[in-house]
């Protein structure tokens, strides 16, 4: 790591407080100034003394020197230039001055390399000069804080894919939208499904079970050999009564015999295909029964059984 440079400029006051044999309290007066102690509590260091006026200025900054100002009855010692000394070895040689509230204060100019200590009663006050320290930069929030959820989002991407997103979706309502549906005339329509419904091909032929084809067999069979019987009885009583009767007379008689034995004929066919079709939809249930009979009300729950 890169070592923190160090301010340039005159050194600054590194103030410590001693009380009970603690360090109570420590500062470093980066803005030059006069440093005040008393029991004031406008001073900087509040000391409990009533021998000491309530804003005294224990150093004093006057041009760009820096001055210790002690009392009578202050105690400690100072390292200067000339060596270490001694507060009361340092009143002959310092200068006397009067201090706020008409007190007099010795003063004794301080250097850069001065420190020392000053015991005022049964506070001590430790000093000395040092290199003033870096200037701290201002605190500042993490860049993932700063940037927050929008911070890390690729805005070209997601540009790109939401345009991409809504041009699909575009064209598929396009797709299922209805002004895209052709225009359908409603009789037009209808004539399309009429003709639809001509050209459909028409039903298959409906099969018979084996046992109606087998019952109308014997039916027809059973209607041929009556119809030459009765074909003969009339011919027999025709040709009787025409040996009786006279020839004109006879010949009448035989056309309406003739006409009588087609109507039997016919007749007797009717009655077995009644009695043929009765037999196979016998079991079709009363629906049947009720349109061979005649009787055309059906329920709609019969047709639907």
């Amino acid at each position: 790591m890169r070592a923190v440079p160090q301010q340039q400029g005159p050194k600054i006051l590194r103030i410590g407080v001693v009380q009970g044999g603690k360090v109570t309290d420590e500062r470093l007066i980066k803005q030059r100034g006069s440093v005040t102690i008393g029991p004031s509590e406008r001073a900087m260091f509040v000391v409990a003394s009533r021998r000491i006026p309530p804003n005294f200025k224990l150093f004093e900054e006057i041009g760009s020197d820096y001055y210790l100002q002690f009392l009578d009855g202050m105690k400690g010692r100072v390292a200067l230039a000339g060596g270490i000394s001694q507060l009361d070895k340092l009143r002959g040689q310092a200068k006397r001055v009067t201090v706020a509230g008409g007190v007099s204060a010795y003063r004794v100019r301080l250097n850069e390399r001065s420190r020392g200590k000053v015991v005022v009663g049964e506070t001590t006050f430790l000093f000395q000069f040092v290199a003033p320290p870096p200037v701290q930069p201002r605190p500042q929030l993490p860049v993932s804080v700063q940037r927050g959820m929008g911070g890390d989002i690729d805005w070209f991407t997601t540009i790109v894919a939401a345009f991409s997103f809504l041009l699909h979706f575009f064209f598929v309502a396009l797709v299922y939208s209805d002004w895209m549906d052709q225009v359908v005339d409603d009789d037009v329509a209808v004539t399309q499904l009429v003709e639809s419904v001509r050209s459909l091909p028409p039903p298959p032929a409906l099969e018979k079970p084996q046992a109606d084809v087998d019952s109308d067999a014997t039916a027809n069979a059973t209607a041929e050999a009556a119809t030459p019987k009765a074909t003969k009885k009339v011919a027999s009583k025709g040709a009787g009564k025409g040996g009786k009767g006279a020839a004109g007379k006879g010949t009448g008689k035989a056309g309406q015999a003739e006409g009588d034995a087609k109507s039997a004929e016919i007749a007797s066919q009717l009655a077995a295909l009644e009695v043929e079709t009765l037999a196979a939809l016998g079991s079709g249930g009363p629906a049947t029964g009720n349109v061979l009979t005649g009787d055309s009300d059906v329920p709609a729950g019969l047709l639907n059984e």
